[in-house]
């Protein structure tokens, strides 16, 4: 137990170290900084935020956390997990990090004050619970620089998936390509395979008229895509059988057509 609290007080403490000195060494015009928080508000899901506010604390903290990994950088998300695991579910390692990267992200907002105050008392609740642990504070902070390498790799992830995802685009625009080239091929075989078909005419137009015998579900745009490789000669077929064809085109099966 003494070996944790000396563990957890060492953190604390240099979260505190790191959290002062982001302040004092980040410097940003106010201007900047209410744009910054501003536009960190606008990139929380509205859901998210009423589940904050409604106070359900599971749900929130999930769709926070889901968030502080899909926007590292975005300072009210880091605060407002940060203030939930410390206030709701007393879990005091896992707020300093968030302390910490809001303070990194935004050290001159209106807010930093309360992040600070609250790793202050992160500190005083550790040393009440199991008392001043016998450590001497690093000069620098491992908890800032875990945060910074962590923050670091989700950068390299995220190019990583945005180059998946450019490559994906290309492999899809190829994949369409060749999508057409084997559609204008299958149906240039198919046109061959009408003309050696029992029944079928061939699309190579021969001297004189032929007999078409209807088939169950022939039209005569499709006798004519069969008959002369284009459906345009419907006219042409419909010249030649003017008591044969009826209102719309209507045909009956087994009725036998000239085909000029």
């Amino acid at each position: 137990m003494k070996r944790l609290a000396s563990v957890l007080l060492l953190l604390v403490s240099a979260a505190l170290l790191a959290a002062a000195a982001a302040l004092y060494r980040r410097q940003a015009p106010n201007a900047d900084i209410a744009a910054l928080m501003r536009a960190s508000v606008a990139q929380i899901p509205a859901e998210t935020l009423a589940a904050v506010r409604d106070g359900r604390l599971a749900e929130a903290r999930r769709k926070l956390a889901d968030l502080a990994v899909a926007q590292p950088t975005n300072p009210i998300v880091r605060y407002e997990l940060g203030k939930l695991l410390q206030d709701s579910f007393r879990e005091y390692a896992d707020a300093i990090p968030e302390y910490v990267a809001f303070l990194r992200l935004a050290p001159d907002s209106a807010m930093a004050a309360d992040a600070q105050s609250r790793l202050d008392g992160i500190r005083r609740e550790l040393q009440q619970r199991y008392g001043r642990a016998e450590t001497v504070v690093p000069e620098t902070s491992p908890v800032a620089e875990d945060a910074e390498r962590r923050l670091e790799a989700l950068r390299d992830e995220l190019e990583l998936a945005r180059a998946e995802f450019a490559q994906a685009a290309e492999d899809r625009d190829e994949w369409m390509r060749q999508a057409g080239v084997l559609q204008r091929q299958v149906e240039s075989l198919q046109k061959a395979l009408n003309a050696v078909q029992p029944g079928a005419v061939p699309t190579v137009v021969a001297a004189g008229p032929r007999i078409w015998t209807v088939q169950e579900r022939d039209t005569l745009t499709r006798i004519a895509q069969k008959a002369y490789g284009d459906a345009s000669f419907v006219k042409a077929i419909r010249d030649a059988n003017p008591d044969k064809i009826g209102p719309d085109d209507r045909i009956a099966v087994g009725t036998e057509l000239v085909i000029p």
